[in-house]
């Protein structure tokens, strides 16, 4: 993401967001923008209207949500950002870096992942993930007693991504999109 398209982005964000990303690294901050990007095509997309970044609401301590729009979930490793939406159901999505390593690992990796998507679809915090049960198959999980259905999209093989739904049989639509827009031919 260029600089000037950067300082559009920033631009278009509520004013705490604005300052709050500024402060960041670049690649956070590059990360951060895509994710708002995704989140306001994704929307739009799903619930057939235009979402503008101003429609985007920053919660203290919690995920952001969008006014009067559908659910989402915001991940994002050191070499993706991942987004899902959702229009009837809360959901929760986690997206992590695969590197070589032992199957214990990748397991561990895996488990870490149903951790993370269950605690956002919660609207929990890090600090809840011991409460999270995840089943022997890897297909559900619960938090305080209530179930969560867990799926697992189909990605490259480098990353590893997590999807909880309080709700089984979550349809599933995965789009990849490019990091930058295409450019006009000259």
């Amino acid at each position: 993401m260029d600089a000037g398209r950067q300082r559009l982005s920033l631009d278009r964000l509520p004013y705490a967001k604005r300052l709050e990303l500024e402060r960041r690294d670049e690649a956070s901050r590059v990360a951060s923008l895509l994710a708002i990007e995704l989140v306001l095509q994704g929307a739009g997309s799903v619930s057939g209207r235009s979402f503008l970044p101003a429609d985007l609401l920053y919660l203290p301590g919690g995920k952001p949500v969008l006014r009067s729009g559908p659910f989402l979930s915001i991940s994002h490793s050191r070499r993706r950002v991942a987004v899902a939406v959702s229009r009837g159901l809360e959901i929760g999505l986690d997206l992590e870096d695969r590197v070589a390593g032992t199957p214990d690992e990748f397991e561990r990796l895996l488990h870490w992942t149903a951790v993370e998507a269950v605690l956002k679809a919660a609207g929990a915090g890090i600090r809840d993930a011991r409460r999270v049960e995840i089943t022997g198959d890897g297909g559900a999980a619960s938090l305080d007693g209530v179930a969560y259905s867990l799926l697992q999209p189909a990605l490259d093989d480098d990353v590893v991504c997590r999807l909880a739904s309080p709700e089984p049989g979550a349809e599933l639509i995965i789009s990849e999109v490019p990091a930058a827009p295409p450019r006009p031919a000259a």
